[in-house]
């Protein structure tokens, strides 16, 4: 009897890569993940192409899995540009990374372009814990809101509208706590001040949720209304379906890499975040705005379930995994007040 062996794959990484990257797209992957995972794929590229033994176009299947533990163990420390040194990777970014080569191998095992599915022998690793999440301080806040304001009343013409949308827009942020790729897609007509309720857009996760809006949100969307109208009234067309819109092109929604540089620059210029040749670790980007949003609630013993619906975290073992120093914390806070009440009319001095 003769026995069949079956041919061992043989992986094109290049074009492996390639078909990948659009396989995301199709997945509707968010913008952000698309661009993680590319640049993590694209740095696996340049290891293979500066490895001699290893023909990134025509990869045994075998020495391909391999390759990949290799490339995952060489992760120690990266060249910040920044601070002109070495960084050690945290575990937050190695397992950014981890995840993508999962999904990569899952989906070449799902398109028949390698046999065997090995994406469970990548190990995801435990993550820092008992780290506190970088906010914006009560008098970061004002100071934020008071420069927002100015630059409001010192704009001219066309330039006043950008204004205006970029300080409801970071308002929106601290008092919703909504992820970046969320914001820009929220249309106008998902926002029903007379529920208070907002509908975000499914983002992470695919699951799209409602979420309850805040008194003062309520009113400052009417205040941002009328800026609307005004502007449209002096002759300006930003006629858009979305809440916060390209200036140019208003019927598209405003790339979430766009609102990144507009708060971290007004960061910047509030003196909250330092400048790109300094050291950069504690600068506010927009999801510190979304970790103070959890974090005032945190303080204020806001019922983890229902801090967890509004965050789109899954259930609030979540919200308690990520937010684990702040919650131990305030538990400290409130056992501590519990002792020294018990003790209060029995202690003389």
């Amino acid at each position: 009897m003769i026995h069949l062996v079956e041919q061992e794959k043989r992986v094109n990484l290049i074009e492996a890569v390639s078909l990948y990257k659009k396989s995301m797209l199709s997945d509707k992957k968010s913008s952000n993940t698309i661009v993680s995972y590319s640049a993590t794929l694209n740095g696996f590229i340049k290891y293979c192409s500066q490895r001699k033994d290893v023909d990134a176009k025509n990869i045994e299947e075998n020495n391909f899995r391999v390759i990949i533990h290799e490339y995952l163990i060489s992760l120690i420390e990266y060249e910040d540009t920044i601070q002109k040194k070495a960084v050690e990777y945290k575990a937050s970014s190695l397992n950014n990374k981890r995840s993508c080569f999962r999904s990569f191998i899952k989906k070449l095992y799902t398109l028949d372009k390698i046999s065997n599915d090995f994406s469970s022998t990548i190990e995801i690793l435990n993550a820092e814990k008992g780290q506190q999440k970088r906010i914006l301080s009560r008098d970061e806040v004002k100071r934020v809101g008071e420069l927002l304001n100015s630059d409001i009343e010192t704009a001219e013409k066309q330039q006043k509208y950008l204004k205006v949308r970029n300080k409801y827009m970071i308002w929106f942020f601290l008092l919703t706590g909504v992820r970046v790729s969320e914001l820009t897609k929220v249309l106008k007509d998902d926002v029903n001040k007379e529920r208070g309720e907002i509908f975000i857009r499914k983002s992470k996760g695919k699951k799209s949720r409602t979420i309850d809006m805040l008194q003062e949100l309520k009113l400052m969307l009417y205040e941002y209304e009328g800026h609307i109208k005004k502007t449209k009234e002096a002759g300006y067309d930003i006629e858009s379906p979305y809440l916060f819109s390209k200036y140019r092109e208003p019927m598209k929604p405003m790339n979430p890499k766009t609102a990144y540089i507009i708060i971290t620059d007004i960061m910047e210029r509030a003196g909250i975040n330092k400048k790109k040749d300094q050291n950069v670790q504690n600068n506010i980007s927009p999801h510190n705005l979304r970790h103070t949003y959890a974090s005032y609630g945190i303080d204020k013993s806001v019922n983890p379930a229902y801090l967890a619906r509004q965050l789109g975290h899954s259930s609030p073992d979540v919200l308690y995994k990520v937010y684990t120093h702040e919650i131990d914390q305030k538990q400290r806070e409130v056992e501590r007040e519990k002792l020294e009440e018990a003790y209060h009319d029995v202690i003389s001095y």
